[in-house]
């Protein structure tokens, strides 16, 4: 994936033997499928920095490691137990850009 590095394929995602590059993959071969019922919308991702027995977190915002050219939009959140009542707004990933698919 141009401006892409990928890292930690083998990383172990259930116990069952799913590693990254097997989630990966899975991905791409969707991508034809699943992306047009995407387009547009915020994605949101679960993360496990530590693997599944460890801490997961959801990741919203767009990332300092996403490539350039990822199109984006502000997405106003609301969460009082985050932002004491206040919200925010950040600016998330559109889905399906092309900056983000391999070639």
């Amino acid at each position: 994936m141009p401006g892409t590095n990928l890292t930690n394929l083998d990383k172990p995602l259930r116990p069952e033997g799913l590693t990254k590059a097997h989630l990966i993959k899975y991905y791409i071969d969707i991508a034809p499928v699943f992306l047009p019922h995407l387009a547009g919308r915020p994605p949101v991702m679960k993360r496990y920095p530590d693997g599944v027995a460890g801490e997961a977190f959801y990741q919203k915002q767009v990332s300092a490691h996403d490539p350039e050219g990822v199109k984006t939009f502000p997405v106003r959140h609301h969460g009082r137990r985050i932002f004491n009542g206040g919200g925010r707004t950040f600016c998330q990933p559109k889905a399906g850009n092309s900056a983000r698919l391999p070639e």
